[in-house]
């Protein structure tokens, strides 16, 4: 194997590796979108806060409450949700 053949191979694999990491995404609208998958976005993701890991629990867990108390909303996203599941299915994606 020389050089040349060695680089053709390793372009290969990183581009593999590229088509890999992007997803479509439907919303409820039909809106279609091209992003990384969910294990890539959280490879690349940064701390934007300088917060201690019980403050930042203790963030989540207030939110989770604050969540569960907005049952209209909670409806609202599961029919946005079911719709957009439905336009993917369509689509075949």
């Amino acid at each position: 194997m020389d050089f040349e053949e060695l680089i053709e191979s390793e372009l290969a694999k990183l581009d593999l590796a590229i088509e890999e990491g992007t997803v479509r995404t439907v919303d409820s609208r039909g809106n279609t979108a091209r992003k990384k998958d969910r294990k890539t976005r959280k490879r690349r993701a940064v701390r934007t806060t300088g917060m201690s890991a019980s403050a930042l629990r203790k963030r989540a867990k207030k939110a989770a409450k604050t969540r569960a108390r907005d049952v209209s909303g909670q409806r609202k996203a599961v029919k946005r949700r079911k719709k957009a599941m439905r336009i993917r299915k369509q689509r075949g994606l």
